[in-house]
This record gives C-alpha cells, sequence and structure tokens, in this order.
C-alpha cells in the first residue's frame, strides 16, 4: 500500500473496551502495520486506560502512541489533538469502545483509491459483550 493510515482514538475511563478496540485496528486483514499509526488520546483518565495502551505499546510496537491529557478536557480537544499528531495520508476515526471488523480499512483505502475524498460507511451495535444487537447504524446521505 505505502500510504500511511492514522487512527485517532481518544479515550476517557475506556479500561473495559480500550484494549479491543486497539487489538481490532492491529489485526486488520490486507493492511500492514507498517502502513498505520494509532494515536490514542488518554482523555485525562482516572481508570486503567493509559496502563493498558502502554501494555499495547509495549506488547506490538511503537506504531501505537499514547498522549495523556492530566484532566479531561472532551472528545472534541483530545480528537483534535489527535489530528495534530497524525502522520498519515488518510485519517481514520475510532471511539473506544467500538471495534472495527477485519477488513475495514482496506475497504476504506480501497475507497480512497478510488478517488473518494471522505468514507463513512454503516455500522452495527453491539453489547458490552460483544453480542450483536441486529441493530444496524444507517448512513443518511446519498452518493
Amino acid at each position: 500500500m505505502g500510504q500511511k493510515i492514522s487512527i485517532i482514538i481518544p479515550a476517557f475511563n475506556m479500561e473495559r473496551f480500550i484494549k479491543e478496540a486497539v487489538l481490532s485496528v492491529i489485526t486488520q486483514k490486507d493492511i500492514s502495520l507498517n502502513d498505520i499509526e494509532i494515536i490514542v488520546i488518554n482523555d485525562g483518565s482516572n481508570d486503567n486506560t493509559e496502563r493498558i495502551v502502554r501494555e499495547l505499546i509495549k506488547k506490538h510496537g511503537d506504531f501505537i502512541k499514547c498522549i495523556s491529557f492530566e484532566t479531561n478536557a472532551g472528545v472534541l480537544t483530545a480528537t483534535v489533538e489527535g489530528l495534530a499528531n497524525a502522520r498519515g495520508e488518510y485519517i481514520c476515526l475510532l471511539d473506544a469502545d467500538d471495534i472495527w471488523h477485519s477488513n475495514k480499512l482496506s475497504e476504506v483505502v480501497s475507497c480512497f483509491a478510488d478517488g473518494y475524498d471522505l468514507v463513512f460507511h454503516e455500522g452495527e451495535f453491539i453489547d458490552a459483550s460483544g453480542n450483536f444487537l441486529n441493530k444496524p447504524v444507517k448512513c443518511m446521505i446519498d452518493d
């Protein structure tokens, strides 16, 4: 692929979900870890969010970055900080309590390769245990 993809994950008190969110990026099909950077913004969490992310960095590599705020600044400020630190040609946002299907990045990159400037898509609701709730998230936009 060759282009760098920056994945920005704002996180506030997400110790329960952050590891699975990051792993859903790391395990993407048809995407080399050399082509991604994961930027977790620890937005003043007072739980183990930062510790978990630091453990993921030790285990998987420094393509995962952790930027920590001392106090909670809000998801918008955390996202803007992630954008300011992103080095990728493509930017993807991931909520810390969400996970991606294993082909998400390859599908998105394919859309960009086809000339699209912005890509967003439908999703599916799952509960905290990962069970699908059969309640799709619909996009409300035409081509």
